[in-house]
């Protein structure tokens, strides 16, 4: 498979680019080679020249409560996306470390940077599984006096376990760099270093190699933002590095760590943070009535108490040389799975002959829907939205009225699944 390495080596570096330096639209030690003690990120194959890394827990993430809640294989499917050519389940991989160099001057617009993928694996992995791909464009090498698999084809690529059951991947220049002896240390590793290896989700970048990258983005991104967030689109210059961790359980869903280029830049970053968060805050309350109309009833006040907590829980601290933008984990979040069921099941119908659950209409408990609620209908494509009361039922049809006192007939089989359900509930009478 001569495209395999490079579809990963793509995805891999939207993945870490996106995330360690979009997010923001960081937190000096010698590189360690030795396993990552208690709280420490496990750095033992990397080199100093990359400038970007993500670290990812999957399995941790697929068996937190809130991912066991969703629609199976809700999470796992977003994950998989990232590196869909690595055919393994996701339970079977205990951290995920894809670090990304910097981009070349001249370097194939397609490739953008040299890339390794650090993947360590629960005991039960089937190892070879995950290279069997690479089987027939396979073979031995030697870089340093040490042996590892080259991989043949339009990107040169490698791969070796390490004596630790860690596979290590990448294209041949990464993965001689990681075989030799450890390198001066770098920013990115300084970074690393002092965030704790206990969160979901770490990303970490440089902002100096992908400034000009990231400059052009912003400054067409800046065209479209409204002017109190004009600003907005300087923040790559202002960049130095740039820290992110995000958990699904926790006191905080995500925090962003930037350092500026010196104390004014720093400043200018926590201006902007700032801005931008009263910006979301203002916005939002003048919104909320109409985003509030788009939940179904069943979840609205749920979910409005949630989206609440997440706009308040914004907080912007200046730290020093950095400043740190937080944000609070709701009170509410361990129910999102039952507030977001009964829009996902509206949105994505189960398949035929599944049997999906009943949705609460109000309150905890299920009850037997009345005719003549205002509620909201969504076509079986979820691309049509109406809020109506259900007047009767006729035939292959549904009579619905409007808020605006207008009753219009729908076809019964055009309706969600889950609101054709709710007709059945509801009883084929003709109550007026």
């Amino acid at each position: 498979m001569r495209n395999v390495l490079r579809r990963v080596i793509c995805s891999a570096v939207m993945a870490a680019t996106c995330s360690s330096i979009w997010i923001a639209s960081s937190a000096v030690a010698e590189q360690p080679k030795s396993p990552a003690a208690a709280g420490k990120i496990n750095l033992k194959y990397t080199q100093p020249g990359f400038a970007a890394a993500v670290i990812l827990k999957p399995r941790r993430m697929l068996d937190s409560p809130l991912a066991k809640g969703l629609p199976p294989g809700d999470i796992e499917k977003q994950l998989k996306q990232a590196l869909p050519d690595l055919p393994i389940s996701l339970r079977q991989v205990e951290e995920l470390q894809v670090f990304v160099g910097p981009p070349p001057a001249g370097a194939d617009r397609e490739l953008l940077v040299s890339i390794a993928l650090v993947v360590r694996l629960t005991a039960d992995a089937d190892r070879q599984q995950l290279v069997a791909q690479f089987e027939n464009i396979s073979e031995p090498a030697e870089c340093a006096g040490k042996k590892y698999t080259r991989i043949k084809g339009h990107i040169p690529g490698g791969y070796f376990f390490a004596d630790d059951g860690a596979l290590v991947i990448g294209d041949e220049e990464s993965i001689c760099e990681i075989l030799k002896t450890s390198g001066p240390p770098s920013p990115l590793l300084e970074i690393l270093s002092r965030i704790d290896s206990r969160h979901d989700v770490v990303a970490a970048g440089v902002m100096a190699p992908f400034r000009q990258m990231a400059a052009e983005a912003a400054k067409n991104a800046g065209q479209k933002l409204p002017p109190q967030l004009q600003a907005a689109a300087g923040l790559p210059n202002q960049i130095k590095l740039a820290a992110l961790t995000f958990d699904l359980a926790g006191n905080h869903l995500l925090t962003l760590t930037l350092e500026g280029n010196d104390r004014a830049g720093t400043a200018e970053l926590a201006k902007n943070l700032i801005g931008a968060r009263d910006f979301l805050k203002l916005i939002y309350g003048a919104k909320r009535p109409e985003i509030e109309q788009n939940f179904p009833p069943e979840s609205r006040a749920a979910a409005m108490r949630l989206l609440d907590e997440l706009v308040t829980g914004v907080e912007v601290n200046p730290d020093g040389p950095r400043v740190v933008l937080s944000l609070r984990t709701p009170a509410g979040w361990a129910n999102l799975p039952a507030t977001l069921r009964p829009i996902l099941e509206r949105l994505h119908p189960p398949a035929d002959g599944a049997n999906p659950q009943p949705i609460p209409i109000a309150g905890p408990a299920a009850r037997r829907p009345a005719r003549g609620e205002l509620r909201l209908w969504i076509n079986d494509t979820g691309e049509h939205h109406l809020e109506a009361q259900l007047i009767a039922v006729d035939g292959p049809n549904v009579r619905l009225k409007r808020k605006d006192g207008k009753v219009i007939a729908v076809p019964l089989d055009k309706l969600s699944a889950a609101d054709q359900e709710y007709v059945k509930a509801a009883g084929s009478g003709n109550d007026q």
